[in-house]
């Protein structure tokens, strides 16, 4: 039988183990809910940055602020009457960055597009502009498939990350309400959904300056 003096220490180290666990657990947790709580604000954050939202696209970061640059010389939103469109597609790894307008005065819409070039080895950018017009019965389908895919989405539920790809950005006027969104179409189904469908509506009516365009607003070339 043990001397009481060895089940003394034996007592004392199990406590000790004992405390040692404890404090495991408890530093585990506090990790585990900050981490969670960290997440749960990514998800909450980068939901409210992606939904759709009334008002204008606005600034506040590198790519807020990259899209508003290139929707900035499309014609002003209280220009387009009561149904008009801006657009803008940047290919994070492209040369080639698009800005695309289209409002409807009652017949075929008018529509701009701006294609703007990054020149190599410069911070210098060549724009091209181009007028054209988009048959009344194809606007309408766009619009109508816009306003399907945008209206009342809440926002992307995903805490990833995603660093390349194509950011989308758009603005929709009707009537006197405008609403917009901005995200990332080549990392979530939402906003890829939205360049497919207005890539796909233009390339039949004009052909952008530059290369020819493949998925995600990218040059073929």
């Amino acid at each position: 039988m043990p001397s009481p003096r060895l089940l003394k220490w034996l007592h004392r180290i199990g406590y000790v183990c004992t405390a040692l666990i404890v404090a495991e657990l408890a530093a585990l947790t506090y990790f585990y809910v900050g981490f969670t709580l960290q997440q749960h604000a990514r998800i909450t954050k980068q939901m409210d940055e992606t939904r759709t939202r009334d008002g204008r696209v606005m600034g506040g970061d590198r790519v807020r602020d990259q899209a508003v640059a290139l929707l900035a010389p499309l014609p002003p939103l209280d220009s387009l009457g009561s149904n008009g469109f801006h657009f803008v597609a940047v290919p994070q790894l492209s040369r080639f960055h698009y800005a695309l307008s289209l409002q409807d005065h009652g017949g075929d819409a008018q529509g701009i597009l701006i294609v703007t070039e990054r020149l190599l080895n410069s911070e210098e950018t060549h724009p091209t502009t181009q007028r054209f017009v988009m048959p009344r019965g194809a606007f309408i389908s766009l619009m109508a498939s816009i306003d399907r895919e945008a209206d009342g989405y809440e926002g992307i539920d995903s805490a990833g990350h995603c660093m390349d790809g194509t950011t989308i950005a758009f603005e929709r006027v009707r009537a006197r309400r405008i609403t917009s969104g901005i995200g990332n179409g080549g990392c979530f189904a939402h906003y890829r959904a939205i360049s497919d469908t207005v890539r796909a509506a233009i390339l039949p009516i004009v052909i952008p300056s530059g290369p020819r365009l493949r998925d995600g607003w990218y040059p073929a070339e």
